[in-house]
């Protein structure tokens, strides 16, 4: 009797592991990018663009797919001596060049750091290229992101599930009409992965 006892609660276990892990892996019929799973040995997680401006020229990786009127700036930096910098005379789109997602399928990983002063919302539009679709499409108006917060450098890191925007030519742009003096968005320390499994 002790036997099945113990069996019974060994099985238990089991389950409950293997619930456990299930529940970290999905949300709902999602994955969840940020589950145990995706730090697995054998998965790896390349850099596919690291530009904190600080580069001569300061826009090398933002200029093939079209020039930019935003400047470099040394007014603000989160790292480094140097931000891109959008404000008045200096907005219209900044757009990266061609980052080759195809590899993946399972994310891509998007996180800057930005410090705003006095945007309205439509200011400044984080866009992405949905090669599928021939797109840029909105993804966040930064005044309504959870890390928005006027006049300090603030954190955005989020995940593109999205198997239309898995391609040689994903890019991110960011869309300013900043019209106003005292206006201003800093951008800083732009990073890009992706997941890649054998």
């Amino acid at each position: 009797m002790k036997r099945i006892a113990s069996l019974v609660v060994i099985l238990l276990l089991v389950a409950g592991l293997v619930s456990g892990s299930a529940a970290a892996y999905f949300v709902g019929s999602t994955q969840n990018p940020n589950d145990a799973f995706s730090t697995a040995a054998s998965w790896t997680k390349p850099t596919l663009l690291n530009d904190g401006f600080e580069g001569d020229p300061w826009d090398a990786m933002w200029d093939g797919n079209g020039n930019t009127s935003w400047n470099q700036s040394s007014t603000r930096d989160y790292s480094g001596n140097w931000s891109a910098l959008s404000e008045k005379d200096a907005k219209g789109s900044l757009t990266t060049d061609d980052i080759d997602t195809s590899a993946t399928d399972r994310w891509i990983r998007v996180s800057f750091w930005y410090y705003p002063e006095n945007l309205n919302a439509g200011d400044l539009m984080v866009k992405r290229y949905k090669p599928s679709t021939f797109q840029y499409l909105d993804w966040y108006d930064i005044t309504s992101h959870s890390s928005y917060q006027p006049y300090t450098w603030c954190y955005f890191d989020e995940y593109i599930t999205d198997s239309g925007y898995f391609a040689s030519n994903f890019r991110l742009r960011f869309d300013s009409s900043i019209n106003t003096v005292g206006q201003a968005f800093y951008l800083d320390d732009v990073l890009i992965t992706m997941l890649t499994v054998p």
